[in-house]
């Protein structure tokens, strides 16, 4: 028995309402796919012969970069003849199916028979994205000949829906902490990264790497491990113990990758900045910066004595002391006051007047 039968077009909720192209064949007599498994779906069709069947009711979950086996039995409503299918993807979910989102295709098949192979997802799908998949079953001897979209002579077309899922191991390095890109210190440095889970396991003993690369194209390279776990979509820093010297004035080129066993996407693993070490204002023996990695402010001087810093040049009270100060408080108009030995003061009560009790003893001379 022969009918003929009308081309599909679908709309698939979740790819911004893109209407992927028609399929179908001219008749439905004879052969159709029986059954195919592949992740969650396990869908076997009813009897009878159909030339379209869309099954976009149920969704194959499908994991970034995971291999799934997949199944598909070829089957008779008629009489046998030779037949072959083929399982096409929207990887992209774009609404067209392109050369490189061809699945998986059978060996040809008379009567009844069963395909088995795996399925590679690609790393690069968009997690949470909703995709179509279709197979297409074509009475042929030559399986080249069967195209996602358009009418054929007898078969069946068969639509699902997919919906891409998180990767359960994505490890990936979101930014430079520090050195920042500004405001670092002329010292023995050390690298802090921000570390993401991207998927949705927790993982630990996450592999890093630091590369710090000056303008002459010098680089050094630090290799350490993040070994606390980091529960799914969560965030940490990680500081290397080994630090590297910074020269004031000078830049360099910083890059971190995450490089966890097993990670299928790598598009997130890596990052980089650029950075310039301060080089401090200077007037005679003095010198100060602020450092963004201790939020404090940095002051050298030298004299022929004890070096005092001032917020103000009409200020009594120093606000440190020392060839190599450190200090919290802000100059101000961006100035500080350095003296060498000016600091004088008082100590104890001015006079007995301070005191309203009490009386003075005269003692004899011995």
């Amino acid at each position: 028995m022969s009918s003929g039968s009308q081309a599909y077009s679908l709309i698939v909720t979740g790819v911004g309402g893109t209407a992927y192209c028609a399929s179908a064949p001219l008749s439905n007599a004879d052969s159709k796919i029986d059954n195919l498994k592949l992740a969650n779906i396990d869908n076997t069709a009813a009897a009878g012969c159909t030339g379209y069947s869309d099954y976009t009711n149920l969704t194959v979950q499908l994991e970034q970069a995971k291999t799934y086996p997949l199944s598909i039995t070829l089957g008779t409503c008629g009489n046998n003849f030779n037949k072959a299918a083929k399982v096409f993807i929207d990887w992209n979910a774009n609404g067209v199916f392109e050369d490189n989102e061809l699945a998986a295709t059978t060996g040809i098949i008379n009567g009844t028979g069963t395909y088995n192979t795996n399925i590679t997802v690609p790393g690069t799908v968009t997690a949470g994205a909703y995709s179509l998949m279709r197979v297409v079953l074509t009475e042929t001897g030559d399986a080249s000949s069967i195209k996602a979209c358009g009418s054929y002579t007898k078969g069946e077309t068969q639509d699902y829906r997919v919906q891409f899922l998180q990767t359960s191991i994505d490890a990936g390095v979101i930014s430079i902490v520090s050195p920042g890109s500004s405001g670092s210190c002329s010292a023995s440095t050390p690298v802090t990264v921000r570390l993401k889970n991207f998927g949705n396991a927790a993982i630990n003993n996450i592999p890093i790497t630091v590369t710090i690369t000056n303008a002459n194209n010098v680089t050094t390279t630090y290799n350490e491990i993040y070994k606390a776990s980091l529960p799914a979509l969560a965030e940490d820093n990680f500081t290397f113990s080994q630090e590297f010297n910074a020269v004031a004035g000078a830049s360099y080129t910083i890059t971190a990758t995450s490089k966890l066993t097993g990670d299928p996407v790598s598009s997130n693993n890596s990052v980089t900045a650029n950075i310039t070490i301060n080089s401090p204002a200077t007037i005679g023996d003095l010198s100060a910066y602020y450092c963004t990695t201790t939020n404090q402010y940095e002051l050298f001087g030298t004299g022929d004595g004890t070096v005092l810093w001032y917020q103000n040049a009409t200020d009594e009270l120093p606000i440190a002391a020392g060839s190599e100060a450190l200090t919290t408080q802000a100059p101000v108009n961006n100035t500080y006051y350095a003296g060498v030995n000016d600091f004088s003061g008082t100590i104890g009560p001015a006079t007995k007047s301070v005191f309203t009790a009490g009386g003075i003893t005269s003692l004899p001379l011995m």
